[in-house]
């Protein structure tokens, strides 16, 4: 019987995954789309990605109480505070502090995963708010802390689905990312499958990969999440 007893409790452990699983993804299918709240105005073409910040501050909402004793919280949700600066095209800037400074709030808002304030962040002079949330992202590339691959080849991870895209692009976004020296493991080269979030993969090229994702676009803006 133990054999029988082993394969139940699996199956059973296996079948709660499932339904939890399920439930995520249930809440994520029935989550609205993300919309333009007002007429977005056209984005100025071609984009050189000069990018200013002006007294940017963004609060996440209080968590609740954990008890009726507790005092308010408010003052913890405060993630960043007069956030000002400017980047001019081609150049480079690193923001460093400790963990809950805000880093990756100030990626978010960048790009525009969270309610960005009007008239603090702008693009080539444009406030980013007002722009079409469309074409806004597809001229921002992003690294996230966390990269995830989808069980799927090479190819079909870097270009994500979107648009075909030309051999010549894919290999230069390969070459940009310091991916091509890790082709000769590669036993298909671009039509090799990673496995699911990329476990055949070590870190490093994980890390490569969604790097190569975001430059096969070849953005104006790039925003690294953590990742150099």
């Amino acid at each position: 019987l133990l054999w029988p007893t082993m394969a139940l409790s699996w199956g059973l452990n296996l079948f709660q995954r499932g339904l939890a699983a399920m439930g995520r993804i249930g809440e994520l299918l029935d989550e609205p789309p993300q919309e333009d709240s007002c007429a977005p105005a056209a984005l100025t073409l071609p984009v050189r990605g000069a990018i200013e910040v002006r007294r940017l501050s963004y609060s996440y909402p209080p968590r609740p109480k954990e008890n009726e004793n507790e005092e308010s919280r408010e003052e913890d949700s405060v993630a960043l505070s007069e956030v000002s600066f400017r980047i001019e095209p081609g150049e480079w800037l690193a923001v460093v502090g400790p963990v809950g400074a805000g880093k990756s709030t100030l990626a978010k808002l960048f790009l525009r995963l969270l309610s960005l304030p009007s008239n603090t962040l702008f693009l080539d002079g444009q406030d980013a708010s007002q722009m079409s949330l469309g074409e806004y992202r597809r001229v921002v590339g992003y690294v996230p802390q966390d990269a995830f691959l989808f069980g799927d080849s090479i190819r079909e991870n870097v270009r994500l689905g979107g648009v075909e895209l030309e051999a010549a692009a894919l290999e230069e976004a390969v070459r940009r990312a310091c991916l091509a020296q890790d082709f000769d493991q590669f036993p298909m080269g671009f039509d090799t499958v990673v496995g699911e979030r990329g476990i055949t993969l070590s870190g490093g090229q994980r890390s490569r990969v969604a790097l190569a994702r975001a430059l096969v676009r070849d953005p104006a803006v790039l925003v690294f999440d953590d990742t150099l």
